[in-house]
């Protein structure tokens, strides 16, 4: 009888240390989520004269016409920025140079989030990166409802930056 009731006592232990882990499960796993979900994140804080700089560019060029994309590349020596659409590279101002090269170097600091595109889409400037799971948007009149086009599908994550600037990831 003794016998019968430390098998029943050690079944119970049991089962609620089972049952503590596997409650525990989602928990570490929505912890762990949480923490890589905003990994590639620009670094507005430490950049945000250079980002504002380069959004009021393009603003001022690019704004009011069609929908634009251009491809941002590092050089040895210099950053250039390609007109994917015109097919030509851009002429830009020595300050807009600078700005993109600190932004390039300065701005997106995680390994893998190389940025490499800057759109223009009515009034939103984003600046993305070579995966296109994030993009830092700049959108004046409305958070943003997607990362890149309403084609993409991917259901997205916004955190408010403030003064019309966001960080947008794709979740999952």
């Amino acid at each position: 009888m003794k016998r019968k009731g430390l098998i029943i006592a050690t079944g119970v232990v049991f089962a609620v240390v089972l049952c503590a882990l596997c409650a525990r499960r989602p928990i570490l796993m929505y912890r762990f989520y949480k923490t890589t979900l905003w990994q590639f994140n620009a670094d507005y804080k430490a950049c945000a004269e250079d980002f504002n700089t380069v959004k009021d560019y393009f603003s001022d060029n690019y704004q009011g016409g069609p929908d634009k994309l251009f491809s941002v590349s590092r050089g040895h020596n210099s950053i250039r920025v390609f007109d994917l659409d015109a097919k030509e590279y851009v002429e830009l101002p020595d300050n807009i140079v600078s700005s993109l090269d600190n932004i390039s170097k300065n701005g997106f600091t995680y390994k893998d989030s190389v940025f490499d595109t800057i759109s223009v889409k009515g009034r939103r400037i984003s600046f993305g990166i070579e995966n296109n799971h994030y993009c830092l948007v700049f959108s004046p009149d409305e958070r943003p409802k997607l990362i890149h086009s309403p084609d993409d599908g991917e259901k997205i994550a916004v955190k408010r930056i403030g003064g019309g600037w966001y960080h947008v990831t794709i979740k999952g």
